[in-house]
């Protein structure tokens, strides 16, 4: 637990606040839809706040997959689940998101909290379209997004990574790809993240869009 305690001490109060408030929001949007026999895929699972939050609430006889390309996170999370009863059916995966070894439209619930946005500091492609041949016809989406009010001089954000980090895009994107839509919610303005946290620069402000 100190990989969580030291999140939490090096990460702004507000930027915390919004996580759990998020947080929150998706646990009841998740437990709202029949989860019985369904195959939840979490793309980037991370230290599992979300899981962590959301597990007992998962039936027996639904597949849970837990997605991260850092298998030290992965190990972590197993093992603090490890500890919780009831048990549950959880198949951790280490892997590259376009490397996912599951079946093409297997997908019934798609959990991509942040995962869309921290694959866009790297890649130009919007994650969900390159995942979309994953997901099942009706796939739900519980999601968050890491978006930019604006950007700085000094950005670490270059040009060609920018638009997927735009409210814009993000939803023109999801419409695109047809998920079956629940609600959705637009965070305040957050100015400061933190050590683990540091992807935006003094000048720039972000918030969330979830859907």
């Amino acid at each position: 637990e100190d990989t969580i305690s030291d999140y939490i001490h090096e990460t702004d109060n507000a930027y915390l606040e919004n996580m759990h408030r998020e947080g929150e929001w998706a646990k009841k949007k998740l437990i709202h839809l029949n989860l019985n026999n369904k195959l939840i895929l979490d793309l980037g699972s991370g230290l599992g706040f979300f899981l962590r939050n959301i597990y007992e609430e998962l039936p027996e006889d639904c597949l849970y997959i837990a997605v991260d390309r850092d298998l030290n996170k992965l190990l972590f999370l197993k093992d603090v689940l490890a500890r919780r009863n009831p048990k549950r059916n959880i198949l951790f995966i280490c892997a590259d998101f376009l490397n996912i070894p599951i079946e093409n439209q297997s997908v019934d619930i798609v959990i991509d909290h942040s995962g869309t946005s921290n694959y866009s500091f790297e890649h130009e492609d919007f994650l969900l379209r390159e995942l979309n041949p994953l997901f099942k016809t009706d796939c739900y989406l519980v999601s968050l997004f890491i978006l930019f009010k604006n950007f700085s001089s000094n950005s670490q954000i270059t040009n060609n990574f920018r638009e997927n980090f735009t409210l814009s895009k993000v939803t023109k994107e999801i419409q695109n790809l047809q998920f079956q839509s629940i609600d959705e919610s637009t965070s305040n303005y957050l100015k400061r993240g933190g050590k683990y946290e540091d992807f935006f620069v003094q000048g720039e402000e972000i918030y969330t869009y979830s859907f």
